[in-house]
């Protein structure tokens, strides 16, 4: 039986659905003609690493948080590395509940532009928390997020798919770049640094 907090949290996403459906397809109309994928001889790449340059793109208080009334926030925006875009992102939490609530850092990672096709794109999911130690982060099934099933994506990533392959690095390089490098995000750190 689900907990209490996992119905909560299950009501949310349910209620910003429709919301980041809308967001993603404002990210694919005007990402569609300015990206275009790193080709070399043996394919694309789109790696992320120190060199990856967040692009913030806009941000929206989706509503109030069911057990607490304050507001919620998601903010989005590109991740770039070598002056080509390799990921869309999402970030959405509720103001002054990263302690006990956490973030989730969601990932639209591949090929983009004009001729990309949604099956060169995966959808991962990262649960994020502040933790005593430190800001902290974990795969999850990305198909339990909303925006796992927008167009965009050609497919989303179970957690088994992404621990301990080269899409979890470049998954964490760009949520590390994210945490880094967009000032919209600093509440989750909580006073913690994050390089990238």
């Amino acid at each position: 039986m689900p907990s209490t907090g996992d119905l909560e949290a299950n009501a949310s996403e349910y209620r910003l659905r429709a919301q980041e459906r809308s967001l993603l397809s404002v990210l694919h109309s005007e990402r569609s003609k300015l990206c275009d994928p790193i080709r070399d001889g043996n394919g694309v790449i789109w790696m992320a690493g120190a060199d990856t340059k967040i692009e913030q793109a806009g941000s929206s208080d989706t509503g109030v948080c069911d057990c607490c009334g304050r507001s919620s926030r998601c903010v989005w925006g590109y991740a770039h590395t070598h002056d080509r875009c390799i990921a869309a992102y999402f970030v959405h939490w509720t103001l002054g509940h990263i302690p006990d609530r956490g973030a989730n850092i969601d990932i639209i990672l591949g090929e983009w532009g004009e001729a990309a096709t949604a099956d060169r794109r995966n959808a991962i999911g990262l649960a994020y928390r502040l933790t005593e130690t430190g800001p902290s982060m974990m795969v999850v099934d990305a198909e339990t997020r909303p925006f796992s099933r927008n167009s965009l994506v050609g497919r989303a990533l179970r957690r088994n798919e992404v621990i301990g392959t080269p899409v979890a690095q470049e998954a964490f390089a760009v949520a590390d770049a994210i945490l880094s490098k967009d000032e919209r995000v600093a509440e989750l750190l909580g006073g913690w640094k994050v390089s990238a």
